[in-house]
């Protein structure tokens, strides 16, 4: 039970973390565009719509997912860095 309650602190600590961190990168992107679109910046326009798709692209559930892989995995004793 106790191996279990870690297991979900620690996944919810990862997934609260990404989450946080997406939110602030997505914000900055969406306002380089929103300053593009204002100013017809084409560059700046493309640049920000790349950093939006590529960030989409990252998933933080993924993420967990090989985490909890690697929690799972009883031959495996690497220590596991948030």
């Amino acid at each position: 039970m106790a191996r279990i309650q870690a297991q979900a602190e620690t996944l919810r600590e990862l997934i609260s973390s990404s989450f946080a961190e997406r939110a602030i990168k997505f914000d900055k992107y969406f306002a380089l565009l929103e300053s593009g679109l204002a100013s017809g910046n084409d560059q700046q326009i493309n640049a920000a719509l790349t950093l939006i798709v590529d960030q989409t692209k990252n998933s933080p559930m993924a993420q967990a997912t090989q985490l909890l892989n690697k929690i799972n995995d009883p031959n495996d004793d690497d220590v596991i860095e948030i």
